[in-house]
């Protein structure tokens, strides 16, 4: 019963100032690979980025709450290996998140939020950023990386479903050993939007598109322009 509101009120272990250093490196890492089985940017990256990014110039690209830059290091290489040369743009207001595991050195890292730039990007992507919002700071957020954007905004996340709360355990289960990954990743699902629940804040220029089973995929077009 409680999946069929939001829970803003969770947060995850991860999100505490205070939260062990060790677990918090040995959850970064883990997110590495979890990111490889489940959010699948491999496949946005086909879909969405390629077929945008320009040969005859650097395509910057910005990462929104980048982590340990891991998403991005790994497009940065894909687009590298398809003959696309990229600046790589990590927003973390988190140093933590930096400094629990080697930081790539594709990225230039930047903390603060994107909010206090005045850049603008031609693909501004985020991976599971929206759940740790208010729904009100989510409308917000839409609106600000909107108006740094060139060409497309993508934000990859989470979504709220029964399958999804009952189906992580027997993911996560193989991560949780000295990280909060099992405790975090339940509270992740019942923090996250449901496709009614975001229609209700989204511009006519956002598209919802499902991703793979538990996914929600964000995109705006153009949308500076």
């Amino acid at each position: 019963m409680f999946l069929i509101k939001r829970d803003e009120q969770i947060h995850e272990l991860m999100d505490d100032p205070n939260a062990n250093r060790e677990l918090l490196s040995n959850t970064y890492k883990s997110f590495r690979r979890i990111n490889h089985l489940l959010a699948f940017w491999k496949t946005i990256y086909v879909n969405e980025i390629k077929p945008l990014l320009k040969q005859d110039s650097i395509n910057s690209i910005a990462d929104i709450g980048c982590g340990d830059g891991y998403v991005l290091h790994k497009i940065g290489l894909w687009a590298e290996k398809d003959g696309f040369k990229c600046k790589l743009t990590g927003f973390e207001p988190d140093s933590r998140a930096r400094d629990a595991i080697d930081f790539p050195n594709s990225i230039r890292f930047i903390q603060s939020y994107i909010q206090e730039s005045d850049e603008v990007f031609d693909f501004i992507i985020s991976n599971h950023v929206l759940h740790h919002l208010s729904t009100k700071e989510t409308s917000n957020f839409l609106d600000e990386t909107s108006k740094k954007a060139r060409i497309k905004v993508i934000h990859n996340d989470i979504l709220r479903s029964v399958l999804a709360l009952l189906s992580f355990p027997i993911i996560g289960i193989w991560f949780a050993r000295n990280t909060f990954v099992l405790t975090d990743g339940l509270r992740s699902i019942r923090r996250s939007f449901t496709r009614k629940e975001l229609s209700e804040i989204l511009h006519h220029n956002w598209k919802f598109k499902r991703g793979y089973p538990f996914r929600l995929v964000l995109i705006n077009e153009s949308p500076s322009s």
